[in-house]
């Protein structure tokens, strides 16, 4: 079953190079179908797609979805995702993620935010 799910992480890293975002999206539903386990790098590729495409609130999305599952979210998740809200000229949520993958890194460490 490995070698199955290392396929679609090649064809949805594929999508990338051709700007299909949309494929990406069905290959990840398809492998979901199947009852394949998507891996952290699965979801990182769509991310990575999700964020070339600049689809920054489908790959918000798709993060949080992924953060709800019981996986080891990597750097990579929360770059691609940071990304694509850059790349939407969404700097807002970009912080906030930054913030919250801080604030992951270093619990109990008071936050500082901005406000009026």
């Amino acid at each position: 079953m490995v070698p199955k799910i290392i396929e679609y992480n090649k064809a949805i890293s594929r999508c990338k190079q051709s700007g299909h975002w949309q494929r990406a999206v069905a290959l990840l539903d398809e492998l979901r179908r199947e009852t394949l386990q998507a891996t952290v790098v699965t979801y990182g590729a769509t991310l990575s797609v999700m964020e070339r495409a600049s689809r920054w609130q489908d790959a918000m999305s798709l993060l949080r979805a992924v953060l709800q599952l019981p996986l080891q979210p990597s750097l990579i998740l929360f770059n691609a995702a940071v990304s694509a809200c850059a790349k939407g000229k969404r700097w807002q949520a970009a912080m906030r993620l930054l913030d919250r993958l801080d604030g992951a890194r270093h619990p109990g460490r008071p936050r500082v935010t901005g406000g009026r």
